[in-house]
């Protein structure tokens, strides 16, 4: 089983509107799967900021195993994109249907206030 194939069948690439913040990769999780959890109703936000990042979520989207599983392999990485200001950026649905999506970019002076496991995407 493939996660493209079952959970992310549905996804669009939102570019990144300006080359400070990153592209999201967002998927539109089937309704039968679809959890109170999920940040953005049915929508699952991925954030990429390299293009290898995007080579490897479809790798790991495309691999094949025996049960779906959490496409979560960059939660916990370091952010790669640096910051001295907040900056707020609005992402233009790629298609009909799709939500808008507004990112907030964080120093991270303010970030390392938070207490390790906090969740940084809102």
């Amino acid at each position: 089983m493939r996660l493209t194939d079952h959970l992310a069948a549905k996804r669009r690439l939102y570019h990144r509107p300006t080359p400070v913040m990153p592209d999201v990769l967002m998927i539109d999780i089937p309704a039968a799967l679809v959890s109170d959890s999920l940040p953005l109703g049915r929508f699952y936000p991925i954030i990429l900021e390299a293009a290898q990042e995007l080579n490897e979520m479809e790798a790991f989207l495309h691999a094949s195993r025996s049960s779906l599983v959490r496409p979560d392999l960059f939660d916990r990485r370091p952010s790669a994109i640096e910051s001295r200001c907040v900056l707020i950026a609005r992402y233009t649905p790629p298609a009909p249907g799709w939500p808008w999506l507004l990112l907030c970019r964080w120093p991270s002076a303010y970030t390392a206030m938070l207490p390790a496991g906090d969740d940084l995407f809102a």
